[in-house]
């Protein structure tokens, strides 16, 4: 079977158009993707595959609407993807994990090796809570029954199909920035990740020149567990010193004395609100270059 021949039998079955530039229909590693394609719709992965393409912006718009219509999917209805990244590769415990956590709408597509979305559909909308909730769910009975230790992100409640393979962008985009500036959580949402989110944007060398002009010779890196920690809570505290001192279980003086250290090291008083969002953006565009 010849590479159009193969476009042909793809779009016949998928209902998807494949375009493959002139310089490639004879190219081996083409044809042969092509093939695999086939083969994977062949096998009953017809409905997985779409998803797949959908997700990834890889469909037309007639083409989504086809698919929608052909799996008898609702063009209107309260849905939140969530994008679950596993540590090793899943196995079928892990499909039979989030199986029984169905509740009766969920769409289950396996992007790769290491990822898996889950698309689940509710009769009404929730709160934002209730969404954190669910992606703890998830993360809780992966952990304790299928021994897999995942990350889980997710974006807002979208209520029109389409929005799915946006709201797939913004999952992966909560998932590489929660990996990259809050390791130690487990679940990422997109809206939670506001400053994060803008610095991202920016060039490597616009962080660099930001981190050279504010702090040219000072790094984030030589900061002990209890300096970071001091930071972190005070900035959870909108800079207030009597609520973090008590958080941090310390007499207003010590917490006092860690700031002064502070500020010999960077130039940085953590008690001026502008010193502070220098800070906060260049803790954050030092990881972000790291």
């Amino acid at each position: 079977m010849n590479t159009n021949e193969l476009l042909q039998k793809l779009n016949a079955t998928t209902g998807i158009s494949f375009s493959i530039p002139k310089e490639d229909m004879e190219n081996p590693e083409v044809h042969a993707k092509l093939e695999e394609l086939l083969s994977s719709a062949n096998n009953g992965t017809d409905r997985d595959f779409y998803f797949q393409q959908f997700l990834l912006g890889q469909l037309t718009d007639e083409e989504v609407e086809g698919g929608r219509l052909r799996f008898h999917l609702e063009k209107n209805a309260n849905r939140v993807l969530f994008l679950i990244a596993f540590k090793s590769p899943f196995d079928e415990m892990s499909l039979s994990v989030l199986s029984s956590l169905e509740t009766g709408n969920d769409i289950i597509v396996e992007m790769d090796k290491h990822h898996i979305v889950v698309i689940r559909q509710y009769r009404s909308h929730q709160s934002e809570e209730d969404i954190y909730n669910a992606a703890a769910s998830i993360v809780d009975a992966l952990g304790t029954e299928a021994m897999q230790a995942v990350r889980v992100s997710y974006d807002k409640m979208s209520s029109e199909f389409r929005e799915l393979s946006l709201s797939y962008k913004h999952a992966e985009v909560a998932l590489h920035l929660g990996v990259t500036f809050k390791n130690g959580k487990r679940i990422h949402s997109y809206h939670d990740l506001g400053l994060e989110k803008l610095l991202y944007r920016i060039s490597l060398d616009d962080a660099k020149e930001y981190l050279d002009e504010n702090l040219p010779s000072f790094d984030f890196s030589s900061l002990d567990n209890e300096m970071r920690s001091t930071i972190k809570i005070l900035f959870n505290n909108q800079l207030n010193i009597a609520d973090t001192a008590k958080e941090l279980y310390i007499h207003r003086n010590t917490l006092i004395y860690r700031l002064d250290k502070f500020q010999k090291l960077t130039g940085l008083d953590l008690r001026n609100f502008d010193d502070a969002i220098i800070c906060k953006v260049a803790m954050i565009l030092a990881e972000y270059t790291k």
